[in-house]
């Protein structure tokens, strides 16, 4: 049996192997990396591109790993898909889980086992929405705050509880099937007394 020439025995190891990323352009279309490993150190990367799975965007930050394939058997034709699993941020997860985050803030989207979803943000979170946004809930919904909590609209802001019904617009609050009471003072049925009823009577309210 024939021995496997040299070069094309040399083409088929480096088809494949495992790299460190020193640097990515995350600024073109076909993303550019620069990998070391043996034979090319951090002075003098090999160049090539870097690949995610469709829908994932990342920037992989320098020391991450990376599995290296070389296009047609060429190093010069690396094809790279990175990872940090030292520093990901979460471990031991589920079989079926999902989690997607960044390594670096600790931040996540986690797709836990039980169907629970879990957002977590270390700093400000913002949901842009350019149309509708409707939240729906078979449940109860809470909302917990350390500080204010600011709704702005440039129209109004609705509510409805039970079916009494809260519109609150620039003329102020309107109620609509229910009533406002304060310190079970009914808004509704409350009276003043010492006040004489017809119009233009006033006088001092108890």
């Amino acid at each position: 049996m024939s021995s496997i020439p040299y070069n094309i025995l040399q083409r088929l190891k480096s088809i494949f192997k495992m790299a460190k990323v020193i640097g990515s352009d995350d600024s073109v279309n076909l993303r550019d990396g620069w990998f070391s490993y043996e034979g090319k150190s951090d002075t003098n990367p090999q160049k090539g591109t870097l690949f995610t799975p469709y829908g994932v965007m990342h920037n992989p930050p320098a020391g991450s790993i990376a599995m290296l394939f070389a296009q047609n058997g060429l190093e010069s034709n690396a094809i790279g898909i990175a990872d940090d699993p030292k520093n990901r941020t979460l471990k031991n997860l589920s079989e079926g889980e999902v989690a997607v985050g960044n390594y670096v803030t600790g931040s996540y989207v986690y797709f836990k086992e039980n169907g629970d979803v879990l957002v977590n943000s270390v700093a400000n979170t913002q949901v842009i929405v350019s149309g509708s946004a409707s939240l729906t809930a078979g449940g109860d919904v809470t909302v917990i705050s350390g500080g204010d909590v600011s709704v702005t609209a440039s129209n109004s802001v609705s509510f409805d509880v039970g079916g009494t019904t809260f519109d609150f617009t620039a003329a102020g609050l309107v109620v609509t099937g229910g009533d406002v009471s304060a310190d079970g003072k009914s808004l509704k049925t409350h009276v003043h007394s010492g006040v004489q009823s017809g119009a233009s009577n006033t006088g001092p309210p108890v």
